[in-house]
């Protein structure tokens, strides 16, 4: 039926080294990627052309209890791997991460999540899933949730870089604070981009929720005819948060909310 409505499908088997699949990590991919193979085979008959995922769900096996675990970093490697196959392919991949086996969030949960995340963004995981899951993704966690959402917003961020140009770099501010100064009242632009946002802005007990598209500027200074330059000092400047108000964007929301 996805075939048929060209519904996105992300066919994908379920390898434990050592017990569905190979011990090795190589033989576990190369079965990995048969399985899906066959499965992408399989849906092109069915409905050529339809969209799909190369896929494998590569996780660690307890010999205790047999269940899978899917935070160990064999599984984050794999995945990794799972991706440049996929890429050879030119087709999209599917991971697994912010997850613990944990059955709490504690410090093994935060490591282990952090970890999940960096490395699979790093290999360029085009979907991930599991954010949020607990005790080996037997049970799903909004603590886990809300942990994950904010290491996934400093992975977005440093997956991003430095963007390096004259305005960035601002060599006429650097030469007119000069050595012993400081850059807390620097009359620098600080134009902040949607992504660099992340939604929010929180400061002195208050929260604004922003919406999608909105920037921050700072310093916005008013005029000021006494003053010799015209504009009014920079301890006086305002922030401004600027909305898009094209023809596409139907509505703009702002939410403010007292957090202390």
């Amino acid at each position: 039926v996805a075939a048929d409505l060209r519904q996105p499908q992300i066919p994908s088997g379920s390898q434990q080294p050592g017990a569905t699949s190979p011990i090795s990590l190589a033989g576990t991919l190369a079965q990995a990627t048969a399985e899906s193979l066959m499965s992408i085979t399989l849906i092109q008959l069915k409905q050529k052309g339809a969209p799909v995922f190369m896929a494998c769900n590569i996780g660690g096996f307890n010999m205790r209890s047999g269940i899978m675990s899917i935070v160990p970093p064999e599984v984050s490697l794999g995945l990794a791997a799972q991706a440049e196959i996929a890429r050879s392919f030119g087709l999209p991949s599917w991971g697994l991460a912010g997850a613990t086996d944990a059955k709490r969030v504690d410090a093994q949960a935060g490591a282990e999540s952090a970890f999940s995340i960096l490395a699979q963004a790093l290999a360029g995981l085009t979907l991930i899933h599991d954010v949020g899951y607990a005790d080996m993704g037997m049970s799903c966690s909004a603590d886990m949730l809300v942990l994950g959402n904010e290491l996934i917003g400093c992975t977005r961020r440093f997956l991003r870089g430095i963007r390096v140009d004259a305005s960035e770099i601002g060599l006429e501010t650097i030469g007119a604070i000069g050595p012993g100064g400081n850059y807390l009242l620097a009359e620098e632009t600080i134009d902040l981009s949607p992504a660099d946002l992340g939604g929010h802005i929180e400061h002195a007990g208050w929260r604004l929720s922003l919406p999608q598209g909105a920037r921050l500027l700072w310093p916005a200074r008013q005029h000021n005819p006494y003053e010799k330059a015209g504009r009014s000092p920079i301890q006086d400047a305002r922030l401004v948060v600027a909305l898009s108000l094209d023809s596409e964007v139907r509505k703009n929301q702002l939410e403010l909310q007292i957090v202390a």
